[in-house]
C-alpha cells in the first residue's frame, strides 16, 4: 500500500514537472497577465504567420512590430538581427470594426530617406496595399486575411530576445 502511494506521488511529481517546464522549450517572454481590450494597448511582436513570404522571415531574432495609435495611424517596423529600425518598413492607416471584428489596413509604402545632403521627400507613400482582417483580441492579436486566410498571431512586443537563449512564443 505504501509503495502505491509512493508510485503516485512520483507519477504526480513527474507530470507536475512535465507540465511546469511545457514538454519543450521556455517561454521568450512571460504571457500578457489581462487580456488586452484595444489594439492600441501595446505595440505588437509578429510570431507565427501562415503567409510564406512573412513565416520564412520570422523568427526570435527577425521580425516585424506593428503599432497602432488612437488617431487610426500606426506604423509597421521591423527587426533585424535583434536591431529594430527606426524608420517604418510602412507606415499604417486603418479602421476597426469592434462590432463585425474586422480591420481594414492600408500599408503605405515611406518614401526612401534622403541621400545625404539630398533633398526631403515627399509627404507621398511611394506604393499601398489595403489588407482586410478579421480579429481576436485577448492577450495576443490574431489577424486573418480575408482575401487569402493567411493567419497571422502577434503577441506584446517586449524587446529583442537574448541571441544565446533558446525560446518559444
Amino acid at each position: 500500500m505504501r509503495q502505491l502511494k509512493l508510485r503516485q506521488l512520483g507519477l504526480a511529481f513527474s507530470l507536475g514537472t512535465m507540465l511546469l517546464v511545457g514538454c519543450g522549450q521556455k517561454k521568450c517572454q512571460p504571457a500578457a497577465e489581462q487580456p488586452f481590450q484595444s489594439i492600441i494597448d501595446t505595440a505588437w511582436r509578429m510570431v507565427e504567420s501562415t503567409d510564406p513570404i512573412v513565416k520564412n522571415n520570422t523568427d526570435n531574432y527577425n521580425f516585424i512590430v506593428m503599432t497602432f495609435g488612437i488617431n487610426r495611424l500606426g506604423m509597421m517596423q521591423k527587426v533585424v538581427n535583434n536591431d529594430l529600425f527606426e524608420n517604418p518598413l510602412y507606415n499604417l492607416r486603418y479602421d476597426i470594426n469592434p462590432s463585425n471584428k474586422t480591420l481594414t489596413v492600408n500599408y503605405e509604402e515611406p518614401p526612401a530617406p534622403p541621400a545625404d545632403g539630398g533633398q526631403p521627400p515627399s509627404a507621398e507613400p511611394v506604393s499601398t496595399t489595403v489588407v482586410q482582417y478579421t480579429y481576436k483580441i485577448g492577450k495576443e492579436l490574431e489577424l486573418t486575411e480575408v482575401k487569402s486566410g493567411n493567419y497571422h498571431r502577434l503577441v506584446p512586443y517586449q524587446g529583442v530576445v537574448e541571441p544565446d537563449r533558446q525560446c518559444t512564443f
